[in-house]
């Protein structure tokens, strides 16, 4: 993986940051995935597990399903989402700090595409997607809770 950073790097010419933490302004921070004092927790773990998922699509009924969210294996920030809506496709969720952004993903049937918020005082997730099913739009309201 390659990072790339726009801020000014003059102020960290000499400055040596630990594994996980990269330079910011003189001062090193940790990278995105990582967090934790010494930036060696990484932050999908946290939102990894089983919830119970709660919500509606317009033209969709409603949805009580249950979903698996494991670490991605590309990123320490990627998610994948399985069996997403029942439909039988995992999508891939990347997060900063405390959202999490659905990049557009295309798959056999669906293009599928939104965000989410993780409250971590009640380890809920409060996504909006929306899916394309190569006919009709469809927008979903969901609550994934631990």
């Amino acid at each position: 993986m390659t990072l790339t950073y726009s801020c000014d790097r003059g102020s960290c010419g000499s400055v040596q940051c630990p594994q996980n933490m990269a330079c910011y302004n003189g001062l090193c921070s940790c990278i995105p995935g990582f967090e934790g004092a010494n930036c060696d927790v990484v932050t999908a773990k946290k939102y990894t597990g089983i919830y119970k998922v709660f919500g509606n699509c317009i033209a969709f009924d409603y949805i009580s399903q249950i979903n698996y969210i494991e670490q991605g294996p590309n990123a320490a920030n990627e998610i994948t989402i399985t069996n997403f809506l029942n439909l039988g496709i995992d999508i891939k969720g990347f997060i900063d700090g405390t959202s999490i952004t659905i990049p557009s993903q295309f798959t056999t049937s669906y293009d599928i595409s939104g965000s989410g918020f993780y409250n971590p005082n009640n380890t809920q997730i409060d996504f909006k997607i929306t899916y394309y099913d190569f006919t009709t739009v469809k927008t979903c309201d969901l609550k994934y809770v631990k």
